[in-house]
């Protein structure tokens, strides 16, 4: 078996072996020949990275304890080495979005050999590890809980709950326009455009997720403000109707004919959406779960409501047929004229909050915003 990321309880991991991808559908994320090479990935790294094959689709019913129990967030290696060894017990696991690679997961498991880090990849609202393709995180928790060995005759056993509640809900939206200068981790937006803040960084910044791409960046805390709680961010798009009800929803869709869609909340489980979908003159309704910032439907997660939209508009949502045209709600003659459709306050001279932000550029020896 070869070695996967692997430490000591006390010392630093110095060693990252890789997996012959022949050997990798079969067994734990880790079971491979002793032939694997040393390989300098750094912090988090995927075993399995230029393996060829198609991965395997978990798609059995999997069941994990609630994520709040074990996903910490965005945290660095040392941090989540450090709370699993205070936790204490072998088998204890947390997952955790890589501080390195934003977008990324990792599973981290306190073992008998000391601390491993599994990268999780995210595609398109699915999650791959050690070749195998799951819907959720959850359910890749589930797996190597009940299912399958991590590593050898060693499953996730103790989830480590982080010291917090992880935050994913706080919002902000854009009081001023912003171009990213190339080759960072900013985001360009709009004024108007809304954000989900996963951390607090140094110098004003933060670390954010776009709401409208799901586009994950830093952001100069100065250029936002924070978003009502009443404000519901997917007023943003077209195609959601915040206030019409089931029976206006119908009668929309039949006007507009078949193929047609749209998005409302949830009149059963507040807090969740509804998408309504004319097909063969019969109105389909589609449970869309809110869990944090991310989307469920159909067993996968998706960043946003509107890659849930994406998505569907290519695949079939039910046999034969993908989403077709949105009924779009009316807009006021503000939101046509281009004006942001979240109310936003005029900021009284700009100027100064572009001023602090090349002051902190020529701090750090960047080049000037323009």
């Amino acid at each position: 078996m070869a070695d996967l990321a692997v430490g000591g309880p006390s010392l630093p991991l110095t060693r990252n072996v890789s997996v012959r991808p022949k050997d990798k559908l079969h067994g734990s994320p880790s079971t491979g020949s002793d032939e694997g090479h040393d390989a300098g990935f750094g912090d988090d790294f995927d075993p399995f990275h230029d393996d060829p094959d198609e991965p395997d689709e978990v798609d059995s019913s999997l069941s994990a304890p609630p994520e709040e129990s074990w996903y910490h967030g965005r945290l660095d290696r040392a941090q989540s080495e450090e709370r699993l060894r205070q936790f204490g017990k072998l088998g204890s696991y947390l997952v955790r979005e890589s501080d390195r690679r934003p977008g990324s997961y990792v599973l981290s498991y306190l073992g008998r050999s000391g601390v491993s880090h599994f990268k999780i990849t995210a595609v398109c609202g699915d999650f791959y590890i050690g070749g195998r393709q799951f819907n959720a995180l959850s359910d890749l928790v589930g797996y190597y809980t009940s299912v399958s060995d991590l590593l050898k005759r060693e499953r996730l056993v103790h989830p480590v709950p982080p010291p917090e509640p992880v935050n994913d809900l706080r919002k902000v939206v854009a009081i001023l326009p912003y171009t990213k200068m190339a080759d960072t981790d900013e985001l360009s937006f709009q004024k108007g455009d809304i954000f989900f803040v996963h951390n607090e960084l140094s110098d004003g910044w933060v670390w954010v997720t776009a709401h409208r791409t799901g586009e994950q960046g830093t952001i100069f805390s100065d250029l936002v403000e924070t978003l009502d709680d009443d404000i519901d961010p997917n007023v943003v798009f077209s195609w959601f109707h915040p206030d019409i009800t089931k029976n206006d929803a119908i009668d929309l869709l039949i006007k507009a004919g078949q193929g047609s869609f749209l998005v409302r909340p949830s009149d059963n489980s507040p807090g969740d959406y509804t998408l309504f979908f004319l097909t063969n003159n019969i109105i389909q309704r589609f449970r869309i779960e809110k869990r944090g910032v991310k989307y469920l439907m159909g067993g996968r997660t998706f960043s946003c409501l509107d890659a849930v939209i994406n998505r569907y508009k290519t695949e079939q949502i039910l046999e034969g047929h993908t989403l077709g045209n949105p009924v779009c709600k009316q807009l006021s003659s503000g939101d046509r004229l281009g004006l942001p459709i979240v109310p936003v306050k005029e900021v009284e001279q700009p100027e100064k909050i572009y001023a602090t932000l090349n002051e902190i550029r020529e701090k750090l020896g960047v080049t000037k915003f323009k």
